[in-house]
């Protein structure tokens, strides 16, 4: 009877266990509208403010959330995150190879720099959509897991400002058999240094 119990109790507990979070924010109403980016993208290049705005800040007097965040987290310097109260940019520029070169820059200085190869990037109508992180294996601290975890951001500009659309997407098995997903899309966007 009990080993009944077990097996019924076991499959019903991971149907129930898995979840996950899906989070989309909408392009912002009163920015202007994503139109009229080259076929090769090559306007993207360029140096950018990176403002080091962080999500976790507090809301505006109207309650809103800023819409400008930390470009480091977007372009997937993450160890760029702990210098603070230093002047941050960022730049974007094409190889002659077909690489993508994006570089950090703190105090005008360059501190961080990625070569992404042409499978890393790809220039199509709705921006230049770069794949700045990609990861696979243990995704968590100290709880058993395996997933694959990957970071868009898909970069389109207009004028001096650089418009970002950073998707998070991560799938994970907790415990190597629960499954949990999480998808974000968020929008940010970046003015010309």
């Amino acid at each position: 009877m009990r080993h009944a119990a077990i097996a019924i109790a076991v499959p019903c507990a991971l149907l129930l266990s898995a979840c996950g979070t899906t989070s989309v924010q909408d392009y912002p109403a009163a920015w202007p509208p994503l139109t009229g980016m080259s076929a090769d993208c090559r306007e993207v290049a360029g140096t950018y403010i990176d403002p080091n705005t962080r999500p976790w800040e507090p809301a505006d007097a109207a309650g809103r959330q800023p819409n400008i965040y930390a470009a480091w987290v977007t372009l997937g310097f993450i160890a760029q995150g702990s210098a603070v109260g230093r002047k941050r940019s960022f730049s974007i520029a094409f190889a002659d190879d077909g690489a993508l070169v994006l570089g950090y820059l703190m105090d005008n200085r360059p501190v961080a720099s990625r070569r992404l190869g042409p499978d890393k990037w790809r220039c199509g109508s709705d921006g230049l959509q770069v794949l700045t992180l990609e990861r696979s294996g243990a995704l968590m601290d100290k709880v058993p897991n395996h997933g694959e975890m990957q970071r868009t951001a898909t970069l389109y500009r207009i004028g001096n400002t650089l418009y970002s659309k950073r998707v998070n997407d991560s799938r994970i098995k907790l415990l190597h058999v629960l499954p949990e997903q999480h998808y974000r899309v968020q929008w940010e966007r970046f003015q010309a240094d």
